[in-house]
């Protein structure tokens, strides 16, 4: 199933100082998954699509476990469980951000709560700061 064709997936483009070891555009993605199902469903094409990016975000993944999904061992992964407030039904929330290992060498997580991650990452040559938010409806 090519899931990305009936989601709502935003990709920016940064431009990076053309110097060191990362040349050129610093891709990155959001993804309001809609449950970690749709993220277990990719198929191929998905999945090559979205390792193409270097910071991916998730949101709305309904995840409680930190399962780490082995298309993406080339990334790190910094996550919020989703919550549960009745044992009927499935949990809320649940975010995830993904971050490319060969070009950010580690993390800092800066803030965190059941709704917001906000993390800087340090490549060789620049560092960055990403948020990824989840608002409950």
């Amino acid at each position: 199933m090519d899931l990305l064709k009936h989601h709502h997936v935003i990709n920016s483009v940064i431009r990076t100082n053309n110097n060191n070891n990362f040349k050129g555009n610093l891709k990155i993605a959001f993804w309001n998954i809609e449950g970690e199902r749709q993220f277990n469903l990719m198929c191929d094409k998905d999945i090559s699509t979205i390792n193409q990016n270097h910071i991916i975000g998730l949101c709305e993944t309904w995840a409680e476990n930190d399962y780490f999904r082995p298309a993406f061992s080339r990334f790190r992964k910094v996550s919020v469980l989703a919550k549960r407030d009745v044992s009927v039904g499935r949990a809320k929330g649940g975010i995830i951000i993904y971050y490319r290992n060969d070009i950010f060498k580690k993390h800092e997580c800066l803030s965190q709560t059941d709704h917001y991650i906000i993390l800087k990452l340090w490549a060789e040559n620049f560092e960055i700061i990403i948020g990824c938010v989840y608002i409950q409806p």
